[in-house]
């Protein structure tokens, strides 16, 4: 429920759970009483469609809704009052929970649902009585956030009292009516952001405009923002060119190894230790499995948040140890690799690769990049490429182990890319 409060409604529905909340208008029994919302089921296995595979699900267990308590501070012991489902009342007019209940009944009956979820969920859509216009400012502003680094409401978990006021209230009211007239449409928020003057202003700085407004609450730029980890890992992939855009089905487990997981790899479904990169592997990020206590260490260095809870905001550091993960990291290194051999493959004459170090890296810059690469850019990359391969094939006695020093030197510009 903590999680419901604050990703849709932008609330922090914990600190209702043992005492009325001190800040927003929402009771004990009010958290309880939509707690019933979930009371009426459990986390099962289901076969997924028509196939062997099986997937861990929360449903319902019959049509008869299971008792909830009020318990008292909080106290599991302490069952102070029986409740029934229930929303927030500060922001529900003229219709009941049954009403709701009514509603989710029409739709079709069935035998094996209390229709209680599926009631909250008509509330917290419900623009006219329930929480709609709430939940439809906390789609936007989050989806906002997501363009921007920072929501037009920056605390974009607390819309309460203790919660920030939005920089741009107008702004915010007219986008979150377009969105609610157009039928909630996500895709069309999203075109129509990254259509706007807004998002498509430069980064470059401007001290005069700085000195008015430091904290660019106008926009009057475009703040530069480090990619996300997961982001970082699928870009790493589509430079590479061995993305494997296969979708849906279960998730990878990526190689981690074992110093990482040496005191965390001992109860329960252990982490395989043998696993290796393959085209599963290779999916995107999404896909990645990932057990509670061992995180996968490239992601977790980039500030992936805990998947514990909901994360309203991610951290956005810029620290050195990210530094020696990417030249430490063995996924990294192995799409450097690939990224070396994606380039080489376009040599047209490989026994004389020394004198096209500068082709090389011009297509490298672009396709990392998506721009070409400035004369300063260039100077550096070539000077750090020819470093690289002098220093490599010093050490090589053969052609082959020459053309391998000379991979091997590429890869390190690849990776420096990276």
């Amino acid at each position: 429920l903590s999680t419901l409060g604050g990703s849709m409604l932008g609330m922090t529905l914990g600190c209702a759970r043992c005492h009325d909340h001190k800040y927003d208008a929402v009771s004990s029994r009010e958290y309880y009483r939509m707690l019933a919302a979930f009371h009426g089921g459990s986390r099962t296995n289901r076969r997924l469609g028509d196939s062997d595979l099986e997937a861990l699900v929360f449903a319902d267990n019959g049509a008869d809704p299971a008792t909830t308590w009020l318990f008292g501070r909080g106290d599991f012991y302490d069952r102070a009052q029986q409740v029934h489902l229930g929303f927030m009342d500060v922001v529900t007019t003229d219709r009941t929970p049954l009403d709701y209940l009514e509603q989710a009944r029409s739709a079709g009956p069935r035998t094996d649902t209390s229709y209680q979820r599926a009631a909250m969920a008509h509330w917290i859509t419900d623009v006219e009585h329930g929480a709609g216009p709430l939940a439809a400012r906390v789609a936007v502003n989050r989806i906002w956030q997501h363009h921007f680094g920072e929501g037009l409401v920056r605390s974009v978990g607390d819309f309460g009292v203790r919660g920030d006021l939005p920089t741009h209230p107008e702004l915010l009211e007219w986008l979150t009516h377009d969105f609610v007239a157009h039928g909630w449409q996500v895709k069309r928020l999203h075109r129509l952001i990254l259509t706007s003057n807004a998002w498509q202003r430069s980064a470059e700085f401007d001290a005069a405009k700085a000195a008015i407004d430091p904290q660019n609450h106008q926009l009057w730029r475009m703040v530069p923002r480090r990619q996300e980890a997961e982001v970082l890992r699928d870009s790493m992939l589509v430079v590479a060119d061995v993305l494997n855009p296969q979708q849906f089905g279960p998730g990878f487990k990526p190689p981690i190894s074992g110093e990482a997981m040496i005191a965390r790899n001992l109860q329960g479904e252990k982490y395989p230790t043998d696993a290796t990169d393959n085209p599963a592997t290779l999916r995107r990020s999404v896909y990645m499995f990932h057990k509670r206590v061992i995180p996968y260490p490239l992601l977790q260095a980039f500030d992936r948040p805990d998947s514990l809870q909901s994360c309203a905001l991610r951290n956005e550091t810029i620290v050195a140890p990210q530094a020696l993960a990417l030249l430490n990291d063995r996924f990294v290194r192995a799409r450097a690799e690939d990224f070396a051999d994606r380039l080489l493959n376009g040599v047209a004459e490989p026994e004389r690769i020394d004198d096209q170090f500068k082709s090389i890296v011009q297509q490298a810059l672009l396709i990392a990049l998506g721009r070409d690469g400035s004369a300063m850019e260039i100077e550096v990359s070539l000077e750090f490429l020819r470093h690289q391969a002098a220093e490599r094939q010093s050490r090589a006695k053969t052609d082959d182990e020459k053309m391998a020093a000379t991979r091997a030197a590429v890869a390190d510009y690849c990776q420096a890319v990276f």
